[in-house]
């Protein structure tokens, strides 16, 4: 009971104080994201107060409540056991600047009602109140949450970086029919309301599943981040392997409390993102990628803050604060959002890339192997393309880039990039023969050239495998006559 006039004042403490802010959001995961607030955010917070008999509702105050509560029985069936100080929330428009100034509220328990009907009651350690005050947080100013979906086949690798393929070998690699989705957990808090108690979770996610799923079907892995980025508050233990489960019930695969750690902060940004990525490794893919949606809901909890900035403390019924226990007032903040993907389109819009390591004994790296790939490649339809250097000599890197309008249903960029490598020095006998059986022999030193091919393709694969297949044979073609001689 708030804000409730009453002259009897009780000398009877919380145990515990909740503070929850909570904000939710729909959205929707695609080419060009969409989030919408479903709901203003929402506030609230519990006042818990146990008649126990021992700290909060003791004997000898119920002893001193019982003599005043007596010249006010009929009139007064609660008593003010304090006031609830909130400071204000920081302020959006200046980069979360905090602001001075503080609300009080009263708080009020029930002393006589429907179960509380003796003065026993007060001590007997069988009921508690509690108290709930609503409040209204502002509507913050930016996204705080977003969700990235990403998928990836046996014949793709990570655009973004290396570390994503390393870290899909890792995983063992992607094997034949095998299909990868990460789904990706960014939350961004302002600096200003961290501290050292602070601390992120992914609470709850829930993925809709359109069949019955075993762990042989399906595996769910949480991504480590690379040393350097993690947080240092990290706990080393190693993550449990069965982070899921899968409910037959409501059909959804649930991954529950899962630590996110910060992520590599921007120079200036007023804001620490949080990160948190699941892998879900598909043996058996098809009716997920088959789908028209994929949707599912996420909690991510943060505990030891409020979003808004709000301070909160407890002032008791004399008006003094109360030096109780550090964790008699709790803050939280949740974030809900109702997430919705088309893995299909996804899958249309994977990024194919192509590894290769080509070895051709005897030819050197120089200048005229550089205009054999480049012919090679214009032959191909590629447009070629050489690095920024000064000194042609030096060039040891040949691209291409070409469109595929004809055998897909949209324009497909193909490219392919091409690094040499020159090995060691190595001494070769080359031997001739002349007319009239003259046999010459010549020694010298010859090396061979290594070429590391990488192939990149927005859709299948399949176009860049045979583009790859018919630049090899073409190369075989024209370096045959040096890698005869050796």
């Amino acid at each position: 009971m708030v804000d409730q006039e009453s002259d009897l004042y009780l000398d009877v403490h919380p145990e515990r104080i909740t503070v929850e802010e909570i904000y939710a959001y729909e959205m929707k995961i695609r080419e060009n994201p969409a989030t919408e607030l479903l709901k203003p955010p929402e506030g609230l917070v519990y006042i818990e107060v146990p008649y126990d008999g021992h700290k909060s509702f003791s004997p000898e105050a119920a002893r001193k409540i019982g003599k005043s509560f007596a010249s006010y029985r009929g009139a007064a069936s609660t008593g003010r056991i304090g006031w609830l100080a909130m400071g204000k929330p920081f302020n959006w428009e200046q980069e979360w600047n905090p602001q001075l100034g503080v609300e009080t509220v009263p708080v009020h328990i029930p002393l006589h009602d429907e179960h509380l009907r003796d003065d026993v009651l007060w001590t007997a350690d069988e009921l508690r109140a509690v108290i709930r005050h609503p409040f209204s947080p502002a509507k913050p100013r930016s996204l705080p949450l977003s969700i990235d979906l990403q998928v990836y086949d046996d014949e793709t690798v990570p655009a973004q970086s290396l570390e994503e393929y390393f870290n899909l070998l890792q995983m063992g690699g992607v094997r034949l029919g095998e299909l990868v989705l990460d789904l990706d957990f960014t939350l961004k808090i302002p600096y200003g309301i961290l501290n050292q108690t602070v601390q992120v979770w992914l609470d709850r996610c829930e993925v809709e599943w359109p069949t019955i799923v075993t762990s042989d079907q399906l595996e769910v892995q949480q991504r480590r981040l690379k040393e350097k980025e993690e947080d240092p508050q990290q706990d080393p233990a190693e993550p449990p392997k069965n982070i899921w489960r899968y409910n037959p019930d409501r059909k959804v695969v649930e991954i529950c409390r899962l630590r996110m750690h910060q992520h590599k902060l921007k120079v200036g940004s007023p804001l620490v993102p949080y990160f948190c990525q699941l892998r879900f490794l598909l043996r058996s893919p098809g009716e997920v990628i088959s789908q028209d949606i994929l949707q599912g809901q996420a909690r991510v909890r943060v505990d030891g803050a409020l979003f808004t900035g709000r301070e909160i403390a407890w002032m008791d019924a004399f008006g003094q604060r109360r030096k109780g226990p550090r964790e008699l007032v709790k803050s939280r903040t949740f974030f809900e959002a109702a997430f919705v993907a088309n893995p299909s389109d996804k899958f249309d819009r994977r990024v194919t890339n192509t590894f290769r390591r080509w070895y051709f004994p005897g030819v050197a790296l120089s200048v005229p192997w550089q205009e054999t790939v480049a012919a090679c490649l214009r032959d191909l339809g590629y447009q070629v393309s050489w690095p920024e250097k000064s000194d042609q000599q030096e060039r040891d890197t040949v691209s291409g880039e070409r469109l595929e309008t004809a055998a897909v249903d949209q324009p497909m960029q193909l490219s392919i990039g091409i690094k040499a490598l020159n090995t060691k020095l190595t001494p070769t006998r080359r031997e001739r023969e002349l007319q009239g059986g003259i046999l010459v022999s010549t020694e010298m030193d010859t090396c061979d050239l290594v070429l590391q091919v990488r192939g990149q393709a927005h859709g299948p694969g399949s176009l860049l495998a045979l583009d790859l297949e018919k630049l090899m044979a073409m190369l075989k073609s024209q370096f045959a006559a040096v890698m005869d001689l050796r």
